[in-house]
This record gives structure tokens, sequence and C-alpha cells, in this order.
């Protein structure tokens, strides 16, 4: 027997937690939950089963898939693929806990680039990411950006900046015109630009403890993009 678990969150909750096998036709399983509440909220999912008794994080890493991220209001649905996760074998005694946080708690993605292992964080540490080494070399920030629509352009002050230095009219025309741009989903985007360590556990896995900004072409030269973070560049702006 399948069975559920639903646990409560301060804004917002989970009901109604349907757990189905597809088996024997398929090896997925479905969940399907109710979402109250008037805030948004993240879910995460865990299983159990026969012979497991550690929870298992269901994650898109080890197949799972499905809206998770910023429900509010709504009918939820994830699928998970066993087979994504090594797993071959038919999984009795399947259990699944569902748990629902407030959006707040994952404002940042830390990825660990030298195990593949993830953690969020609803603040910086003490003194932020650029105060320790670690998100230079080893470890890799990401801050969520949620869903919505908004303007995308220059303000004046970016347009007095880009103007002083010369920028051609093309660019000037490209980065001065203003439009609405919606986000169907939230997603996380790096808090600082890849360094040369990150880059070399992403590539290859090796170590390394270049903590420079990786560039990828010839014309990002120092005096237009600076090597170290949290610096500016020759248009006055944080690199952050």
């Amino acid at each position: 027997a399948l069975v559920s678990i639903s646990a409560l969150a301060d804004a917002g909750y989970v009901t109604n937690v349907l757990v189905r096998q597809r088996w024997p036709w398929s090896h997925k399983v479905d969940i399907d939950f109710t979402v109250g509440g008037t805030e948004k909220v993240d879910v995460e999912c865990s299983a159990v089963w026969d012979g497991h008794p550690d929870p298992l994080l269901l994650s898109p890493a080890n197949g799972l898939s499905g809206s998770a991220y910023g429900l509010a209001n709504t009918q939820g649905h994830l699928v998970w693929n066993p087979h994504a996760a090594g797993l071959t074998n038919t999984l009795t005694g399947f259990r699944v806990t569902i748990s629902a946080s407030a959006v707040s708690e994952r404002k940042y993605l830390v990825f660990d680039l030298t195990n593949g292992s993830y953690e969020y964080m609803a603040d910086e540490p003490q003194g932020g990411f650029n105060a320790d080494d670690t998100y230079k070399t080893k470890k890799m920030a990401f801050r969520r950006i949620p869903a919505g629509t908004f303007t995308m352009g220059v303000t004046s002050a970016q347009k007095a900046a880009v103007t002083r230095v010369g920028t051609s009219t093309f660019y000037q025309n490209k980065w001065f015109s203003k439009k609405a741009v919606t986000l169907s989903d939230d997603y996380y985007l790096a808090v600082y630009r890849m360094t040369k360590a990150q880059y070399s556990y992403v590539s290859s896995g090796t170590a390394s403890s270049d903590k420079e900004i990786c560039t990828y072409t010839t014309d990002r030269s120092a005096t237009r993009y600076n090597t170290n973070r949290g610096l500016t560049n020759t248009v006055g702006e944080a690199i952050n």
C-alpha cells in the first residue's frame, strides 16, 4: 500500500496527497496533492520503502519532474522515475512524505561542485558569499528569480554611463529600449560569474584554486571585465 503524509508550512499547506505507482505497466510514480493557503510555498518529497528505511529526497537529479516551487492554491502533480535513481525492481511498502516550506527559505541555491550535492539557504552566510573563498572555488551560489512580469531595459543612470564610454548607437538602441518580459516559472541565476576554479570542477572534475573570473572570449580584457568579484568595470557598475 502507498502511504502519504503532508506537512504544514507557515505560509501555506499541503493536503489531499495521493501517491500511485503505475506498476505493472510502468515503473513511474505519480504524486498528486493540493496546495492551500494565501502565500506561495515550495514542496519537497522524500520516500522510503521496504529495505530502504532512510528517506531518499526526490529531486530532478534522481528522476523527479514537475513543478514543485512557488505553488499557491493549486493542484500539484509530480512524477518520479525510479530508474533515474538506479532502481530497477518493484518498490514494496513505498511511502512518500511531502513537506511545504515558505518560498523565502529557498532564496539561495548552493551547489557543491566537488560531489554534486546542493542545499537551499534563506540568507547569505555570515559575511556574504564573497567573503568565503569556498564560494569562489568548490561551491557556486545561485539567487532565486521569481516568476512574474517586469520591464527589461536600463535606468537613466545606466544610460548616461554607457553613453559616456562611447558605446555605438547600435548597442545603445538595443539596450535603451524597454519592454515587458514575463517569466513563467521561477529559476535560479548565479550570484557571481563563474571562476576558473569552479569551471575546473564543472568541466573536468579537477581541483583548482584560481579565483579569477573565467573568461571565454579574447575581447573580454581586464580593462572592461574586472577579474575580481565585487569590484567595478569601466562603466562604474558593480560586478556581482
